[in-house]
Order: structure tokens, then C-alpha cells, then sequence
């Protein structure tokens, strides 16, 4: 193939092509189409692997982008316009794939999401007229199936990727030089030239394009694991551009563009009586200065003429700690100066302000669906205290219940059936080593209400025979109710219609319909009742109730 250095991997995979693909000439074993299974799997392992990768360059954009947004902007933005191109494309590829499998297996979209995922579940695996004719019609023109779409699209991916780096709008050292060690990026769609044929393959017509030398006459557990590969083409293309673009940022210049002060407050929320502290520092220089910082409480701005009436604070390893108690109630702010040596010798000056508010001890417990607590449930809660870290805030229950800690402020609430409402008290270590409490608050209790039920999808109405006995299921569903996965079973229920004129009755156990009403069913006529009633469910709370009948009417 023309343009740009394969890598290792790719050498790898293209003789392991070679090699499947010849022995699938001479016989389409179980072994074979089990290798193509077992590499697809392993191809797919690779492109998670290079999404995750992928992820973490980008999330490096966004910790340059907090450093220095001038500098980093266009580099993110055209990392953002990469990560939507290969996005597209790594879908439109997964689209083919389960069209594919939906006309080889003539399963539903459904059913094709989850093969692509395995391939194993093919049935039809060493199907490859369907393949062929789709991707690439009889091999005779490579212009009249789905693989020239699929080519043009990786063209206008590649030529788009490269088309970024090409931007003068970005600062890229050797650009030239670059764009040439890139090539195709690896994202080959040329057809091969006379050179790179066999004289046995250039008897082949097949052979000579692109489109029939990766699908013509392939089973589809290999065009799939083909297809699978060129997502990895892809994925690799996308993090080729991606670590070009992030070298372009200095990291060394990043730190060092903008000397500024920083003032990092523990808390700007604390208890009256409490301690407010931060940190001060100059984020650029070395810790072996050390700064002096100059303070002045209730003002926005210290001159350097006015340090005589502040409060002189010296700092180690470059930072100042800044500790005071907290007075009374409201906003409360400061201001000062960062005085530090620079490599001159010079004395430079960097003014700062911040502010924190004091406030009464207080507590914010809060229902995370509903504001009250259903017996039978896990009720999510958020717990918070202002000023304190989660891991300093405690919660208890009492009124008959049980919390379990799920995360950092986050409670499942269960409540007892007898309990008619429960008391969440919480308490919180504000730093002084030993918690408070900080409030509480009273939630109701209440029974999970009562569901509805369907058959066949219906809560009334017109019904086929066909769409009832192909599913005789009668189901127990919650409407509106803000928990998901809420489970009633329905224990039994009485089913009645009307056969040669005399009303009959069946008692069904379980959810599902017996055979004899679905026999009853069968006898009634067009335009008759079945009747659905004495439906008993039981829900999470474990109590049994019964719920209102069904009535539909035969079509």
C-alpha cells in the first residue's frame, strides 16, 4: 500500500490477514472461522485500549487548557474537531457492521448490536455470497457497493485529520517535515500498484482494488473482524494527531508564562468560632524562596506604600499558611501583597484578594428522588454540610430504619413497615477533631403505590388472538413513579371469556396464562371480551395486594 511507515502492529495484523484469508480460500473450517472470532476479540480489546489512552490525552487538553487557556485554546479546539471526526467515523464503521449481520442473520437491530459485540454469536458464519454482494457487488467494479462508500468516508477522514495539522492558524514546529513522517497516518485506502501485486494477483481482478482485495468473496465473521481492524486504523490515526497536537504545548513555558499569586482557602464557608485558613503562594518560583506576605483584613486592595498596617506573615518552602478565627456572622474579606526575590536579586511585589463567608452551623439533607422514604426500597439521600468535606459529615437515622454510606455524602435510606416517619441527623468534624451536630431533618413513610396491569403490552382496548397468545404474560407496572427498576410479580390472577355462549372462567397461577385459557382464547370469537381480574401482585415491600382488571376485546 502507498504512503506513510506501517507500524509494527499493523505489519502484525495484515500477514495474519494474509495467512486467514488464504487458508479460507482452500477450506472454511470451524478452526478458521474460530481463529477470526478469537482475533476480532482481541482487535476489540485494542480498541478499547486506545479509546481509553485517547481519553486520557484529552483529558491532559483539559488540565492544559486550567494552566493557560490563551496558549492551549487552539490547540483543544482542534483536538475537540479530531475527537468528533474519529467518533463518526468508528460509528458509521460499527453501522456497517450490524447491517451486515442483519442481512446475513435476518435478525433485528437489536439482535445485530449484540453480535457485533460477540461474533461469536453469528450463526451464519462462513455466509460470504451476502458480504460480497453488499460490499462489493459481483467484484467485477468496485464502485457499486458499500466498500467504496466505506472508503471515501476513511479518505475524507484521513484528508480532514490532516487537513487540521495543515491549519496555519496553528503553531506547528516542521510542519512539513511532520506531515510527511505522518503519511496516511495509517488509514491505507490506496490500490495497490503493479509493484506490490503477485503475478498470480494480477490475474486476479479482484486484486487490484482496494474495495475486492479486503471484502470480495470473505466470510462474515472475517469482513467483520476486517471492519473491526479498520476501527483500529482509526483509533490510531486519532491519537497520532492527537499526541502531535498536545507536543506542540510546552510544559516547561506553560508553568512559567504568567507569574501570579494564588490564595487557596481551605474553606470560604466556615462556623462562627470556627478557624478560616489558606494557602499563599507564588505558583512559578522554586520552594527554596521564601516569600513574605503582607495582609490587611476588610479591604479589597494593599498597596505596597501600606504594608506598615498589615500583618506581616513569612512563609517556608514557598508558601505562606494563612490561619485566623473566624468572627462574626457574614462576608468576610482581605487583601495583601506577595513579596519575593526574583533571580535578578530584584524584590517583586503580587497583589492578591480573597473573601470567605461565616455562618451558623447547618446541615442540608436532601431526598435524591422523592421527599419521602417507601417502605420496601433503597431510598437515595445527598447529605452536605457548607464548608465541609464530605468525608467529614456523618449521617443517623432514627424512627425505625437503617442508612448504608454509598459514597462521599451519599446514603441509602431502608425505613421499617411500621414506621411513619424517620429523623436523618447529621453531624460534622468543621476541624477541631470532634464532630457537632449540624441538624436534622423529618421524612414521611410511606407504601410504594400500587402499579397497573398490561397484556401484551395493553391496558385495554382492541387485541389480536395472535398478539395475546404469542405473549400470554400479564405484567405489574409502576407509571410515573421516579425509581427505576421498581419489580412487582404478579402471584395470580382470574381470566374469563365467553366459548359457544356460556362464560368460563380459568384461575392462573403466576404471571403467565395457562394453557386452557389460552385454548378459551383461541375458541372465542371476533368482537368478544377476555377479561383479566383478582389480579394479586406482590411488590419490594413484600405486601400482597390486588390490582384493577384488564378488559380487551378480540379483533
Amino acid at each position: 500500500m502507498a504512503g506513510g511507515k506501517e507500524t509494527p502492529r499493523q505489519k502484525m495484523i495484515g500477514m495474519m490477514y494474509l495467512v486467514l484469508t488464504a487458508l479460507l480460500a482452500l477450506n472454511v473450517s470451524k478452526d478458521i472461522l474460530d481463529a477470526f472470532i478469537r482475533v476480532n476479540k482481541g482487535l476489540e480489546i485494542t480498541n478499547q485500549s486506545f479509546t481509553a489512552q485517547n481519553e486520557k490525552i484529552y483529558s491532559e487538553f483539559e488540565n492544559q487548557m486550567a494552566l493557560n487557556k490563551v496558549k492551549t485554546e487552539p490547540y483543544f479546539k482542534a483536538a475537540q474537531e479530531v475527537k468528533a471526526m474519529a467518533n463518526e467515523m468508528y460509528k458509521k464503521i460499527h453501522e456497517l457492521k450490524a447491517e451486515l449481520i442483519i442481512h446475513v442473520e435476518g435478525c433485528t437491530p437489536e439482535e445485530a448490536e449484540a453480535k457485533v459485540a460477540d461474533v461469536a454469536l453469528i450463526q451464519s458464519k462462513d455466509n460470504y455470497d451476502i458480504p460480497t454482494h453488499l460490499l462489493v457487488g459481483d467484484g467485477s467494479d468496485p464502485s457499486v457497493g458499500e466498500a467504496r462508500v466505506l472508503k471515501e468516508e476513511l479518505i475524507k477522514f484521513r484528508e480532514g485529520l490532516l487537513g487540521i495539522l495543515k491549519d496555519e492558524k496553528l503553531s506547528i514546529a516542521k510542519r512539513d517535515e511532520l506531515l510527511l513522517e505522518l503519511g496516511t497516518i495509517g488509514i491505507n485506502t490506496d490500490d495497490p500498484t503493479d509493484d506490490e501485486l503477485s503475478e498470480q494477483e494480477k490475474k486476479d481482478p479482484a486484486a487490484k482494488w482496494w474495495e475486492t482485495r479486503n471484502f470480495y468473496h470473505n466470510v462474515i465473521v472475517a469482513t467483520i473482524t476486517i471492519l473491526t481492524n479498520v476501527q483500529n486504523d482509526v483509533r490510531n490515526a486519532e491519537s497520532r494527531v492527537l499526541n502531535t497536537l498536545l507536543n506542540q504545548i510546552s510544559k516547561k513555558d506553560f508553568k512559567f508564562d504568567v507569574i501570579d499569586s494564588k490564595v487557596v482557602p481551605k474553606s470560604t464557608y466556615v462556623m462562627s468560632g470556627e478557624e478560616y485558613g489558606a494557602e499563599i503562594f507564588v505558583a512559578a518560583y522554586s520552594t527554596t524562596q521564601q516569600p513574605i506576605v503582607y495582609i490587611k483584613t476588610g479591604v479589597d486592595t494593599l498597596l505596597p506604600a501600606d504594608t506598615a498596617s498589615a500583618e506581616k506573615f513569612y512563609g517556608t518552602g514557598g508558601m505562606v499558611k494563612y490561619v485566623v478565627s473566624a468572627g462574626g456572622l457574614g462576608d468576610q474579606k482581605y487583601a495583601g501583597l506577595i513579596a519575593i526575590t526574583d533571580p535578578l536579586g530584584a524584590v517583586q511585589t503580587y497583589g492578591f484578594k480573597s473573601e470567605y463567608s461565616v455562618g451558623k452551623p447547618s446541615a442540608n439533607v436532601s431526598a435524591d428522588k422523592m421527599n419521602v422514604f417507601y417502605i420496601g426500597l433503597k431510598n437515595p439521600i445527598t447529605v452536605a454540610v457548607p464548608g465541609a468535606p464530605a468525608e467529614k459529615v456523618n449521617a443517623n437515622i432514627s424512627g425505625g430504619g437503617s442508612l448504608v454510606k454509598t459514597g462521599p455524602g451519599k446514603y441509602d435510606v431502608t425505613v421499617s413497615p411500621s414506621a411513619k416517619e424517620v429523623n436523618i441527623s447529621v453531624s460534622a468534624d468543621m476541624g477541631g477533631g470532634s464532630a457537632k451536630s449540624m441538624g436534622s431533618q423529618v421524612f414521611r413513610v410511606k407504601q410504594i403505590p400500587d402499579p397497573f396491569a398490561i397484556v401484551a403490552g395493553k391496558k385495554g382496548g382492541a387485541i389480536t388472538k395472535n398478539a395475546i397468545t404469542g405473549n400470554p404474560v400479564v405484567l405489574a407496572v409502576l407509571e410515573n413513579f421516579l425509581f427505576d427498576g421498581v419489580r412487582f410479580d404478579v402471584i395470580k390472577f382470574t381470566f374469563s371469556t365467553t366459548v359457544g355462549g356460556f362464560n368460563k372462567e380459568e384461575q392462573c397461577n403466576g404471571s403467565r396464562l395457562s394453557s386452557s385459557a389460552i385454548s378459551m382464547i383461541n375458541q372465542s370469537k371476533s368482537g368478544q371480551k377476555i377479561t383479566f381480574e383478582n389480579i394479586m401482585v406482590k411488590g419490594p415491600d413484600g405486601r400482597q395486594r390486588v390490582i384493577p382488571s384488564v378488559v380487551l376485546k378480540l379483533l
